[in-house]
């Protein structure tokens, strides 16, 4: 018994990893080591192998980036102004699945603090984890660095390190969670980039929120703009992959804020089978933006437009009471009408009920008087006989040859 579920749970191991088996000749006993054998046949070398070697099932290759030959983005040098990586894993992840980074290497003062921050679960399924790597101090070569949570005081001697680095690109992300929400000198900051002689880009927004908002609207507008409210930490990091590889991004300064005015351009986009790639470099161009402000009105203006709409305003409350009196006349009429048309109606059988009575109560004879009914009935003689009977003439023969009575 113990042989029969040990064979049958080799033989639904060889099936779930695609080996067919082979059945064993009639009469033939079939041991546990020669189950493995029947099972894993492919593996087997040469003839001089079979009989020495020994079967080990191997573990399916199941992750995405076995499917990838070769990834053809930047090398990128990625730093933490908070030295807090943990925010940051969602980013460095997006620069793997979407930017395709062929490397990318986190500087921290810790290594060891950012292992554990960076090395998640889907770090590993993904395939992140053969492409990411870890340094204190000392940078590593590089044609990009990416600076999450910039800080402004440090910047000096970071551009001297990625200089040595060989960057050539440089993308520094200011937000309210970090040291530097937004840069006190604006043209000092722009200046010693310039000097620099690196490809920038400057990127400011409010704090980053994870609340399941993602896909919103965006805007961009100056880079010293006095609000900037809080955006989905998703749509940032999104826009910041796209954006550290666009042309449309370079020497740039600017906010990256919420905006509800945009929202439906770019649900539209997405309707139309737009990437969120071409969304980044419409917002870059600037494709989409909100509708133009309202000027405001001066004073005799405004007054102006006040009295147009009191104006319109009593002209059509004016065409609705004519309208409204114009209604009441033709009710009153048509009450008037109705009303005549049932007193006539009643007097008419008013009148019909006082022949009927005066009819059916008078006694028979001469004297009976003749009304409608009587009427009609001579009418009818006449039209059948030619002429009613006059008094003393005999009554006229029956159909049947009698007398009348």
């Amino acid at each position: 018994m113990a042989l029969a579920l040990q064979l049958g749970f080799l033989a639904l191991v060889g099936i779930a990893h695609g080996y067919t088996p082979s059945m064993p000749a009639a009469g033939r006993a079939v041991s546990a080591r020669g189950a493995v054998r029947m099972f894993f046949e492919s593996q087997k070398g040469t003839d001089a192998e079979k009989a020495t070697s020994e079967f080990v099932i191997q573990s399916r290759r199941n992750h995405a980036s076995d499917l990838v030959t070769e990834r053809t983005g930047a090398s990128i040098v990625v730093t933490e102004g908070s030295n807090n990586f943990y925010g940051a894993r969602t980013l460095v992840q997006m620069l793997h699945d979407f930017g395709s980074a062929k490397q990318i290497t986190a500087v921290s003062d810790d290594a060891a603090t950012t292992k554990k921050a960076l090395l998640t679960r889907q770090a590993r399924y993904s395939g992140l984890i053969d492409t990411l790597g870890f340094a204190e101090g000392e940078w590593p070569a590089a044609e990009a660095w990416l600076a999450i949570n910039a800080d402004e005081a440090t910047l000096p001697a970071q551009l001297a390190a990625a200089t040595q680095a060989g960057v050539s690109r440089i993308f520094l992300l200011l937000t309210a969670d970090g040291p530097t929400a937004c840069p006190e000198d604006v043209a000092s900051l722009e200046a010693t980039l310039q000097q620099s002689g690196l490809s920038y880009t400057v990127m400011r927004t409010g704090s980053l929120v994870n609340d399941g908002s993602s896909g919103g609207g965006l805007r961009l507008g100056e880079l010293d703009l006095a609000v900037c409210d809080d955006v989905n930490q998703e749509d940032v990091f999104r826009f910041v992959t796209e954006a550290l590889s666009l042309p449309e991004a370079e020497g740039r300064l600017f906010s990256l804020c919420p905006s509800v005015e945009t929202e439906g351009a770019l649900k539209q986009m997405r309707l139309c089978g737009y990437e969120r790639r071409e969304e980044v470099q419409a917002l870059l161009k600037g494709l989409i933006e909100p509708p133009p402000a309202v000027e405001e009105l001066s004073a005799e203006e405004a007054e102006q437009q006040k009295e147009l709409v009191m104006r319109s305003e009593a002209e059509i409350a004016a065409e609705r009471e004519d309208e409204l009196k114009a209604l009441l006349a033709r009710a009153r009429e048509r009450g008037i009408a109705t009303a005549a048309k049932l007193k006539y109606e009643e007097a008419e059988k008013a009148r019909q009920r006082e022949e009927m009575s005066r009819y059916y109560q008078a006694p028979p004879g001469d004297d009976a008087p003749v009304g409608d009914d009587t009427i009609a009935s001579l009418e009818e003689a006449i039209k059948s006989d030619g002429e009613p009977p006059k008094d003393g003439d005999a009554p006229p023969e029956s159909k049947d040859g009698l007398d009348s009575q």
